[in-house]
Parts: structure tokens; C-alpha cells; sequence
């Protein structure tokens, strides 16, 4: 069987031999690899200049030392506890039940052989994914969520803490770097599902323990923590509360406001984004409950009262 690389020149060879002169019609093409440009060598009319070289910066005589020297493959990827780089031993789908048993028996040995630390990364990214895939977060959020779970295991902040705790203050930390308007109680609710304890017992350790490891990757310098955005907070609100378009620019305006008269200075975002809104429809004309608006963002109608009170130091009255 021929390899790659022959394969892939002999195929340029043929475009370049397919290729004529658009000034003299010849087929003499002459590539110059010091000036990168391609010429032709009956009239010297230079057909393109800065042409990319993709091929390989290696050379070689012989089949066997053409792969060898080669070193494609797919490309690394933060998501795989092994980077992708690993052998996977995939069943195929018509085995017979003799050969199925080997399979089985080779991927049990295979799981065996890696070490303690390969496997915890690996429960906790899938641990990541599942969380993500219930929050319908962008792979780039689950991509940087696992480079910070890897640092935070390297660095052995995971020891003695649950491995929930470790994903979820990795995932609230990639949130928060690219502004994903995803607040913690939405975190909170997806990690808690299906656990045999009280939702709100579980709710409370968790975000102890999830306060507790973003406290600690702030402080081994695997994140570096910025002031919420909450402009993505007020839009995905606003939607969710089938508002016009008006009363982002209007909530907004009252946060700034706020924010000015250092009123928003040690409280929740997320409880100022709701009264802000809320606000804001008033001002519009449209009467939206206290109740409405605290489910929609995940806080209670007595922190949407008490900003509504610290917005009206500042003239809001609802």
C-alpha cells in the first residue's frame, strides 16, 4: 500500500503538470521555494507569489522512513482526560459473541492499566459534560472548565473535596471569564437532581463547597476573577419574560444609576438584575409580578423587595 505522503505528492505533481501559462499557454510551471512564488519557465511570467508551502518540512527516500518521520494525527483537545491522545477500543457492530467476549475482556484490561489519576480526571470530565449539556452550555465553556479542573487537580486542590464540589467551581469560573449569563442556583438545581437527601439541605453544601474551591482557584492563580457583566443577565431575563427590547436599555440605565451611588457594593448581581427589570417594566407600562421575576433569575421575592427598597433611595419606587 502506497503511503500518505507519496500519495498527497504524486497528486500535486499531477495539478502542477495539469497547470498552464495564462500568457504563453505552457506547461512548464517552475515553483521557486526561497521566494515562494510560482513561475513560468518558458516566458517567466510569475503566476503567484506568496504562495503557503503545506507540505512536510522533512524529506524522505524511502516508504518506511516517509512514516516514520510523519506525524499527523487529530489534534488535542482539553474536553478528554487523555487529550484524545490515548487508544480507544470500540466494539465493532457485527462481532460475533466469540470475538464480542475479547472485546469486552481487552477493554477491561485497557481501563485497568491506566493510572489512579487518569481515571478521577476522567469521571470528572464527564461529570463537566453532563453539567453542561443540562445548562446547554458552548463547548469553549466546557473546554475551559476542563484546563482549570486539570490545573486545580495538578496543583492537588481536588484532595479531600468531592469531585461535584471541584466541577462545579470549574464550570462557574469559565462562566464567569467569558460572561455566560449562568447563575449559580441554575448550577445548584441541575447538580442536585436525583439525590435522595432534601434539595435544599444538598443546595446548601453545595454551594458551600463550590464558594469554597472557586476561593481557592482565585487564590493558586488558576483564575483571576473580574466584575460581573450583568448586561447578558438583563437580556436573558428580559426574554425569558417576554419584555420589549425597551426595558433592557431601561434596566440598564437604573443599574448604572445604581451602581453609581455605590448601592450595588457587597450585593447580588443577579437580585439587582431582577429589581432592575423590574423595575423597568413599570416604567414601560407592564405589570409584572415580584414572584414572576424572582423565579425567572432563581432568587427569592424577599431579595427582589429588598433591592426594589435600595432602588428607591435613588427615586425607583415600584
Amino acid at each position: 500500500m502506497t503511503p500518505c505522503f507519496y500519495t498527497c505528492l504524486s497528486i500535486n505533481l499531477l495539478v502542477m503538470m495539469r497547470e498552464r501559462c495564462p500568457l504563453c499557454g505552457s506547461t512548464n510551471i517552475i515553483y521557486d521555494e526561497e521566494r515562494g512564488e510560482r513561475v513560468c519557465g518558458s516566458c517567466g511570467y510569475v503566476i503567484e507569489k506568496s504562495v503557503i508551502d503545506t507540505s512536510a518540512e522533512w524529506r524522505a527516500f524511502e516508504p518506511e522512513e516517509a512514516l516514520e518521520l510523519s506525524r499527523v494525527g487529530p489534534p488535542e483537545r482539553a474536553i478528554f482526560h487523555d487529550k484524545g491522545l490515548s487508544t480507544k477500543i470500540i466494539v465493532p457492530r457485527k462481532t460475533s459473541p466469540e470475538k464480542l467476549s475479547d472485546y469486552i475482556r481487552i477493554k477491561k484490561l485497557n481501563s485497568r492499566i491506566s493510572d489512579s489519576n487518569q481515571r478521577a480526571l476522567r469521571d470528572l470530565f464527564a461529570l463537566l459534560r453532563l453539567l453542561c449539556e443540562k445548562l446547554s452550555l458552548p463547548e469553549f465553556i466546557l473546554e475551559r472548565a476542563c484546563v482549570i479542573a486539570r490545573k486545580a487537580r495538578e496543583k492537588g486542590l481536588e484532595r479531600g473535596r468531592p469531585a461535584r464540589h471541584v466541577a462545579l467551581a470549574a464550570l462557574y469560573a469559565a462562566c464567569r471569564e467569558f460572561d455566560v449569563p449562568v447563575t449559580v442556583e441554575e448550577m445548584l438545581k441541575e447538580a442536585t437532581a436525583g439525590f435522595s437527601w432534601t434539595e435544599e439541605e444538598e443546595k446548601r453544601l453545595m454551594r458551600r463547597g463550590l464558594w469554597r474551591c472557586y476561593s481557592l482557584l482565585v487564590k493558586h492563580g488558576i483564575t483571576t476573577p473580574k466584575e460581573i457583566n450583568i448586561k447578558p443577565f438583563i437580556r436573558r431575563l428580559v426574554e425569558r419574560l417576554e419584555l420589549p427590547t425597551k426595558v433592557v436599555e431601561d434596566a440598564m440605565r437604573i443599574y448604572e444609576e445604581a451602581r453609581k451611588a455605590r448601592l450595588t457594593v457587597g450585593r447580588n448581581p443577579i437580585g439587582f438584575v431582577a429589581a432592575c427589570v423590574l423595575v423597568a417594566s413599570r416604567l414601560n407600562g407592564i405589570f409584572v409580578s415580584q414572584k414572576v421575576v424572582a423565579r425567572a433569575i432563581g432568587v427569592t421575592e424577599v431579595t427582589v423587595r429588598n433591592r426594589c427598597k435600595d432602588l428607591a433611595k435613588i427615586g425607583y419606587v415600584v
